[in-house]
């Protein structure tokens, strides 16, 4: 009786150790999705952000393109915001694309966490 006693304390022992690490890793995959949730908000800010420059390199260039005459210092400008513009829309496609990533590993650590 004593005998399995024992083995049944044994277990119980296994089995709260166990549980122990499943809830430790509950925990840490817990503050993974918190700290991924934190960069995917700083990267929808950023992309909020370049959006706006962009958008405000777009109507500058609009007004260069519509003003009179064509002097020098206006092309050259219009040139560089065009510049400006695509690398812009370049860094925008690369976050977004990011984004989406980090969205898919958020949710999947969310399932997992479940």
């Amino acid at each position: 009786l004593q005998r399995t006693v024992s083995q049944y304390q044994e277990e119980v022992e296994q089995a709260s150790s166990a549980l122990r690490r499943a809830e430790k890793r509950v925990v840490e995959k817990e503050v993974q999705v918190d700290e991924l949730q934190r960069l995917l908000a700083g990267m929808e800010k950023e992309h909020r952000s370049l959006l706006l420059q962009m958008k405000e390199g777009e109507a500058e260039l609009a007004r260069l393109r519509g003003a009179e005459g064509d002097k020098l210092a206006e092309q050259d400008r219009s040139a560089k915001l065009e510049k400006e513009v695509a690398t812009l829309r370049e860094k925008i496609h690369h976050l977004d694309d990011m984004l989406k990533s980090q969205q898919r590993k958020v949710r999947q650590m969310i399932e997992q966490v479940r």
